[in-house]
């Protein structure tokens, strides 16, 4: 069982010798009740998980106060000490699904997932997408397939100046607010 189809693809290749059948199931996610998150009034980019370079954290950072936004880290790990002594750079720690839930509506102006290694679709992803914030995926994971570049979000390299000129579109309230807002009625309506 995949949940998106590059991890399919990827496997399918290595795999492809045995009789197998490989099945795409989307991540399960918890619509919250209420009116949409209001990303134009965002003042981070807002990144959700573990602190480490395959991950990206550090390109977010690079990326994001080169685009002049605050880089806003909701996570642990190895990168965290280093990530705090950056400037421009805020770091919650871990908190609970409720208070990702209340930041990400309340700070982010776009979600950042830039992984440099291949991954699958990261369900903070999705619940972004569905509260009607932007996200900038990078085009080597999972989450880019959710994301509909220039109209969602941004699909980029995971690079400084990719992700930087994605972040410097999102200072912009009306691009902000119109990705946000396509990204929530696209996922309604799937």
């Amino acid at each position: 069982v995949h949940v998106c189809d590059a991890s399919r693809r990827r496997l399918g290749d290595l795999l492809g010798g045995y009789a197998l059948i490989h099945h795409r199931v989307d991540n399960p996610v918890r619509l919250a009740d209420g009116p949409p998150a209001d990303p134009a009034r965002g003042d981070a980019i807002a990144y959700v998980g573990r602190l480490t370079r395959e991950k990206g954290a550090d390109l977010v950072a690079d990326a994001a106060r080169s685009a002049g936004l605050t880089a806003l880290f909701i996570g642990a790990g190895p990168l965290e000490a280093e990530l705090r002594a950056r400037p421009g750079v805020e770091v919650v720690g871990w908190q609970t699904p409720d208070a990702v839930r209340a930041l990400l509506r309340s700070r982010a102006r776009a979600l950042a997932a830039p992984s440099r290694w291949y991954e699958t679709g990261p369900l903070t992803v999705y619940e972004a997408l569905a509260a009607g914030i932007p996200v900038v995926a990078s085009d080597r994971s999972g989450a880019a397939e959710k994301v509909r570049d220039g109209r969602t979000g941004f699909v980029v390299a995971p690079e400084i100046e990719a992700l930087a000129a994605a972040f410097s579109a999102l200072r912009d309230d009306a691009c902000a607010a119109t990705l946000g807002a396509n990204a929530r009625a696209r996922f309604r309506a799937c």
